[in-house]
């Protein structure tokens, strides 16, 4: 792999896709998807949960040097939205986890096969920041998510 250098202030990433991973009471969740310009075959997948207290922020709302790293290590960048409060509570947030979950392991290989035969859906990097950083800690308690890290 070459060197990478990631810019002081880099600017915002183009978004490959955007996909609704979940209706709910008529009301759309979508969730971005950034692709890498150079990745391995089967690429793995990073899922990013934005911060706003639980009850603000969206998916626009991310660290871009931590989407270029990710992005420059061969990653498929997703970031998510969820229902935040007090249209629902956490249990409805985690609940939005656990779907967008499914959701990755059985549609993003889909959403990017002009890209990429393959994906590793077995493997999805969960990262958060500041309230997204609690809930993707919270994905321990949801057992499946393979690997988890948060800042």
């Amino acid at each position: 792999m070459k060197a990478f250098s990631i810019p002081p202030h880099p600017p915002a990433l183009p978004i490959t896709k955007t996909c609704i991973y979940k209706t709910i009471d008529k009301i759309t969740i979508p969730i971005d998807i950034y692709v890498p310009t150079e990745a391995d075959v089967d690429p793995p997948i990073m899922l990013f949960i934005h911060g706003g207290g639980w009850s603000g922020g969206n998916r626009t709302d991310y660290s871009r040097p931590l989407f270029y790293h990710f992005l420059s290590l061969g990653f498929i960048v997703t970031s998510m939205d969820y229902r935040l409060l007090p249209e629902t509570k956490l249990e409805g947030q985690m609940e939005d986890i656990r779907d967008v979950e499914g959701w990755l392991r059985k549609n993003l290989a889909r959403e990017v096969k002009e890209h990429f035969s393959g994906i590793q859906d077995d493997k999805i990097i969960v990262v958060g920041a500041s309230a997204g950083a609690h809930l993707a800690l919270l994905t321990v308690s949801l057992g499946s998510i393979s690997l988890r890290h948060s800042c």
